[in-house]
């Protein structure tokens, strides 16, 4: 008995056909097989005697106006932690922008994806030394050419789709806005099969703004088995700087870590997201 709860006559199970079975316990009021787990998971926390500190967070990622935020956050978060950073999150129209060295803005849309006042400071942080990195969707940004080091010479409604080769990975690259390129300041990392410059790193100041010029993490919502490699390649590339300043990384896919750190310990806990027992190869430093 999963607890059906289609006999409820009341909002809000009157308004949608989804989420009738939600909950811990089924209608005979007894638990579900979850509710155990959690409650073996919490004796297992308990019995550790660890008082665990809060997880480092290694880069902020900036939610944007008009964009699917959910999808946008989902997959920055799950391609992060796919590459070894944890990320933490913020709102970019309503909320002060965290310091941090490296900001995430993934697939912003449209004429105002965030304040003048709010991309200055953007701007200031990286010119004193932060990164960013932006994977575009039909997104306008003001200083575009100052800031990543590429000049729009055309740009068009029209979906396409693209092959970038990185590092011998193919990668899929998804559009439906086309912007050509020419390049002014900014160093080409990858192109795409026609050509144009699809991931550029610029020197802006101190800093650095690498972008991305397709919404990929937006276009993983939309694609089977998307935690194939392929878009992780272009994070695990892009970050590698911010990588290397971590004390240790694993090499087996499917598993994540934190690392949880006060003035006297560091702890590294990982969590295996496939249906096998992996062995970890741990690269101390």
């Amino acid at each position: 008995n999963v607890g059906k709860h289609s006999f409820f006559d009341f909002t809000f199970y009157t308004h949608q056909m989804i989420e009738r079975e939600l909950g811990l316990i089924n209608t005979t009021h007894k638990p579900k097989p979850v509710l155990k787990e959690m409650k073996n998971f919490a004796d297992f926390i308990r019995n550790t005697n660890i008082d665990l500190p809060k997880p480092l967070e290694q880069g902020v990622c900036l939610l944007t106006k008009g964009q699917d935020q959910w999808g946008a956050a989902y997959m920055s978060y799950c391609l992060a932690k796919a590459v070894g950073l944890n990320l933490k999150f913020s709102y970019a129209m309503d909320q002060e922008l965290p310091e941090s060295d490296l900001y995430l803005i993934p697939s912003p849309s449209g004429q105002m994806p965030f304040s003048k006042q709010f991309y200055d400071k953007l701007k200031e942080k990286v010119y004193n030394g932060a990164d960013v990195y932006i994977s575009a969707d039909k997104v306008f940004l003001e200083d575009f050419e100052a800031f990543t080091g590429l000049k729009v010479i055309d740009s068009y409604s029209f979906a396409e789709n693209r092959i970038v080769t990185l590092e011998g990975e193919e990668i899929p690259f998804y559009r439906t806005f086309t912007k050509k390129y020419s390049v002014s300041t900014a160093k080409v990392i990858a192109t795409d099969d026609s050509g144009n410059p699809s991931i550029t790193v610029n020197s802006y100041g101190k800093g650095n703004v690498y972008l991305v010029d397709a919404p990929i993490e937006l276009n993983m919502t939309n694609v089977h088995n998307a935690f194939n490699g392929k878009f992780e390649k272009i994070y695990k590339v892009i970050f590698k700087k911010h990588l290397e300043k971590l004390p240790l990384s694993i090499d087996a896919k499917d598993v994540v870590y934190t690392l949880n750190e006060d003035e006297q310990s560091t702890y590294f806990i990982a969590v295996n997201h496939s249906e096998t027992e992996k062995e970890l190869n741990l690269n101390l430093k």
